[in-house]
């Protein structure tokens, strides 16, 4: 005698598990068709999200384009393309929000995010990563570049040496004991 009971209750969880695969996938399209928020045209915020937007859509000419010329001094573009390309495959899926930028003066500023990276496929392997990178941006002739390395490509961008912030002492002179 077949037992018609459990059948039909498989069948209902099948269903149920196809359905959350389905709503995840559509709710992934929807996220990912999404607009991007409208920054304020020409602030540091809005530069940063340029060079993202432009590394989402593996765009090298138009990420490198926004680094500060300094950068671009040490680093030409053909090295930039070439040590770059492990760090875009690292970053096909991920979300970004704005955290807080910080005019530190009339040409620097600091504006950190929050990345949230996705590994995986959807619904069940599905894993990610937090993290709160920090741009520190230049303004040069009105507008704002990217004057320091910062995720997801570090790479020759590092060739700059920086001044260090904190001032050496001047060690003072000891006096000549008195004979």
């Amino acid at each position: 005698m077949p037992q018609h009971g459990s059948g039909r209750w498989l069948v209902g969880i099948g269903a149920a598990v196809v359905a959350l695969a389905l709503v995840s996938v559509l709710v992934s399209v929807l996220a990912a068709g999404r607009a991007p928020a409208s920054l304020e045209p020409g602030s540091p915020e809005e530069a940063v999200q340029r060079y993202l937007l432009a590394i989402k859509d593996r765009d090298h000419a138009s990420a490198y384009a926004l680094l500060s010329p300094d950068i671009r001094e040490v680093c030409s573009y053909t090295d930039y393309v070439a040590e770059s390309r492990y760090f875009y495959q690292e970053t096909s899926d991920f979300r970004v929000q704005l955290d807080e930028a910080v005019i530190l003066d009339e040409d620097t500023a600091d504006v950190r995010v929050r990345i949230t990276q996705f590994y995986g496929n959807p619904p069940f392997d599905l894993s990610e990563s937090n993290f709160t990178p920090s741009y520190l941006m230049t303004r040069v002739d009105g507008d704002w570049y990217l004057d320091q390395a910062a995720w997801p490509y570090w790479g020759c961008a590092y060739r700059i040496e920086k001044p260090d912030p904190t001032p050496t002492p001047t060690p003072t002179p000891t006096p000549e004991p008195a004979a």
